[in-house]
């Protein structure tokens, strides 16, 4: 199973959401995983969900400008739709 801890900045972070992805197209099932949003404020909850249902990738940044540059590379091989939904379905969790 995998476990994601889930604060509002989880979608702003492109490494994060390459992980999310990578797991997801290596087989990984929605009913394996297990979000666990963080903080004990309601609104930071909110924040979190909006922010995962609302994904995109051009809005998601890596601390490394090359790594950036490489992952959205990547991204686009593997079609921005596709990245984008996968993110988007852990929502569904």
């Amino acid at each position: 199973g995998l476990l994601v801890l889930c604060g509002p900045t989880l979608a702003d972070r492109l490494w994060c959401c390459v992980e999310l992805y990578t797991w997801r197209a290596m087989g990984g099932r929605l009913e394996d995983v297990e979000v666990e949003l963080l903080g004990d404020n309601p609104a930071r909850w909110e924040q979190a969900i909006s922010s995962l249902d609302c994904f995109h990738v051009m809005y998601a940044s890596a601390a490394s400008k090359e790594d950036e540059r490489r992952i959205v590379q990547a991204v686009h091989l593997a079609s921005v739709q596709r990245f984008n939904s996968t993110v988007r379905s852990y929502m569904d969790v």
